[in-house]
């Protein structure tokens, strides 16, 4: 057995959403949130004021799980790592052909089963900045490396349930262009002292994100190369149907479609008990689209 951090081995088995980037996962992330999933520090307003009342608190929550459905619902740690495996691939998420050829590789495999359960001593321990030292419930994460990296994941929670989000491939490559479009159109003006960088780091990791994806958005990206990405990630998360009862996929659509029965869906999956409350909560970060 594959040594880990003791406080992972208490835990459940976990719940990795997968999915293509621009799918909905960070909604669906948001609403898993809402649900009462743990889904790591992905808090993204940062409580200056230690002083807040309860209402000035719930205002950020809200605010916190608003910014996670927009696109923001990565655990730093995760992505990190994740990161970190496709770099070894000699892969990045426009390029993902290495990483899937060396997952044919069982030494591969080994130094990356290696390389997580190591991180679960020293980056994935972040993860559970927040997590009450009572808690026993439901947690997980979502990050849409784990379409191509999950079969190393899996051989360190070989009992995880997976909930695949899909969405159709042509409002995925209009998501994913339009979002190239803005980064172009918004380059940096400038790099401030490093001491400030280095504490906006630690501060702010998410922009970190930010700053290693427009990077890699200075190569332009096609539209045909965009629907092979979708292609490529569908065809991985298929394969995870045979996980029978532990798999689930919702589609976007769905959600925008009808949210209530979605939730009440994503409830049932992560066999959580929820009151009229939370399932409204959640249904609320749904953005229905404006029929014309």
């Amino acid at each position: 057995m594959t040594e880990i951090y003791s406080r992972f081995r208490l835990l459940p088995p976990p719940l990795i959403v997968i999915g293509m980037q621009r799918s909905g996962t960070s909604l669906v992330a948001a609403i898993l949130k809402e649900l009462g999933v743990y889904m790591g520090n992905v808090q993204l307003l940062i409580k200056e004021d230690q002083s807040l009342n309860t209402d000035a608190e719930l205002k950020i929550e809200r605010a916190n799980c608003q910014m996670i459905r927009d696109g923001y619902g990565e655990d730093q740690a995760f992505w990190i790592v994740n990161e970190r495996i496709f770099s070894r691939a000699g892969a990045t998420w426009m390029d993902v052909r290495p990483l899937l050829s060396k997952l044919n590789s069982p030494i591969f495999i080994f130094n990356m089963r290696q390389l997580i359960s190591k991180s679960t001593f020293h980056e994935l321990r972040d993860y559970l900045e927040s997590m009450p030292d009572d808690y026993s419930g439901q947690w997980g994460w979502k990050d849409p490396h784990n379409s191509l990296t999950l079969p190393l994941w899996l051989t360190i929670f070989p009992d995880a349930q997976v909930l695949h989000v899909k969405r159709a491939p042509e409002k995925v490559a209009d998501n994913i262009l339009r979002r190239q479009h803005d980064w172009q159109c918004d380059p940096p003006t400038g790099k401030p002292p490093l001491h400030k960088r280095l504490r906006n780091l630690i501060k702010y990791p998410h922009r970190f994100k930010a700053s290693v994806m427009r990077r890699l958005a200075s190569t332009t990206l096609t539209r045909e190369t965009c629907l092979d990405l979708w292609r490529i990630s569908v065809d991985e998360c298929d394969t995870y149907k045979t996980l029978g009862d532990r798999f689930m996929e919702i589609t976007y659509e769905e959600i925008l479609e009808e949210p209530g029965k979605a939730v009440e869906r994503l409830a049932a999956f992560c066999c959580i008990e929820t009151d009229i409350e939370k399932r409204n909560r959640a249904e609320s970060l749904v953005q229905r689209p404006i029929k014309r």
